[in-house]
């Protein structure tokens, strides 16, 4: 079933260019005053007590998220990739078990004991796949879906790049790297901020599948050429 919107960032590959993205550098350990930490996800409240350490990522946009936030060593288990990860994160990607080349079962992913499934759909936590969310909370692991690919009515109305950066700092706040978060879309508002200079009025196309004709496309124009943010 095809969302309505295209799934949060391969961050940032899918944003902009993925050619000038780094490494976020390890961080000291967050303040232990952030957690406990409640977030409404896609219909859920989820309560971190602590950053999670042992994180299992379905789809490519959860695992670049990570490998942008400096997070690959917390990796313990991918599956449904889209592909080899970017370039720049092939080193720290290296290593990382592929638990399954489409969606896992719950055995498999409860056998690597992640303490967060982080995924990119909905459709992961099902009771075939990954296992629903409130067993696997009563099992003591957290899920956390990527916002932009909600299926709920939280899902935000218009997918701009201010909602892109807004989800860039709640993965942050979760895995209790701010400064990580704040330096990726700082270097995101600036790459951003460039091609709106260099442009004038561009255009962007995203065409999320298909190979002859598109099955689904979104346009967007630049933030200063609207009274509201540009959206579908």
């Amino acid at each position: 079933m095809a969302p309505r919107f295209a799934p949060l960032l391969l961050v940032p590959a899918l944003l902009l260019s993925g050619c000038a993205a780094s490494v976020a550098a390890p961080q000291s350990p967050t303040p232990s005053d952030a957690f406990p930490l409640t977030i409404d996800n896609c219909g859920a409240e989820v309560t971190f007590d602590a950053a999670p350490q042992r994180v299992v990522t379905i789809k490519s946009t959860s695992t670049e998220m990570m490998l942008a936030l400096g997070l690959g060593d917390r990796i313990v288990g991918t599956a449904f990739q889209d592909g080899p990860v970017p370039e720049q994160w092939a080193g720290a990607a290296a290593g990382i078990p592929s638990l399954a080349p489409k969606m896992p079962n719950e055995e498999s992913v409860l056998e690597v004991e992640p303490d967060l499934v982080y995924a990119g759909w909905e459709s992961a936590f099902s009771p075939d796949a990954a296992g629903a969310r409130d067993e696997l909370a009563g099992l003591g692991v957290a899920s956390y879906v990527q916002p932009a690919a909600c299926q709920s009515a939280e899902q935000p109305t218009k997918l701009d790049f201010d909602e892109v950066f807004r989800e860039i700092e709640e993965a942050g706040a979760i895995f209790g790297v701010p400064d990580a978060a704040a330096a990726v879309v700082a270097e995101q508002r600036a790459q951003l901020d460039g091609i709106e200079k260099a442009s004038g009025s561009p255009t962007a196309l995203w065409w999320s599948s298909g190979t002859d004709t598109p099955t689904w496309v979104r346009a967007s124009a630049p933030r200063s050429c609207c009274s509201r943010p540009p959206g579908s």
